[in-house]
């Protein structure tokens, strides 16, 4: 798998790297079209790895783009579960060269995330059918409201780690 998950590093989807306690930052935009596009800097040991992507709401389910030019495009169907949120694709898609090309359902991702003690908490979990979890990202964080200096009459969010 390290090989299809340089090329997703590089293209800002997910990363090879294997480590805990990894401290990170996430940035947080809303655009005027109601998207939120996040930038999420991980600082590994060894090197900082970025991952990129927007969210935006459409027919009653969450779609997000991942990567430098949204090429992998994840459905999203949002629950409240045990006083939090659970995010669970439904399905995924692949962007090239201006065509959605619909991709069978071989990956998984999950995202919970709830509020314990003020703290936000994400568990982030991609599984892929008979391989099992390949990519996990989980830990806890706290906001910090900024102003957009795009659209100064909206806040953004920094997303710290502890």
């Amino acid at each position: 798998m390290r090989p299809a998950f340089v090329v997703l590093a590089w293209r800002r989807v997910l990363f090879p790297e294997d480590e805990r306690d990894v401290p990170f930052t996430v940035r947080n935009e809303d655009e005027p079209d109601g998207t939120l596009r996040a930038v999420r800097t991980f600082r590994f040991r060894c090197r900082e790895r970025v991952m990129l992507d927007r969210m935006h709401a459409v027919e009653g389910a969450i779609v997000d783009r991942l990567g430098r030019r949204g090429g992998l495009e994840v459905r999203l169907a949002a629950t409240v579960i045990d006083a939090g949120l659970r995010l669970r694709s439904d399905r995924l898609t692949w962007r090239l060269a201006g065509r959605r090309i619909r991709l069978p359902p071989f990956a998984g991702v999950v995202v919970d995330e709830r509020i314990v003690d003020g703290r936000q908490r994400v568990d982030a979990v991609v599984r892929l059918r008979g391989i099992g979890t390949v990519f996990r990202y989980r830990g806890s964080f706290t906001y910090e409201l900024r102003r957009n200096a795009r659209t100064p009459h909206d806040a953004g969010a920094i997303v710290r780690s502890s």
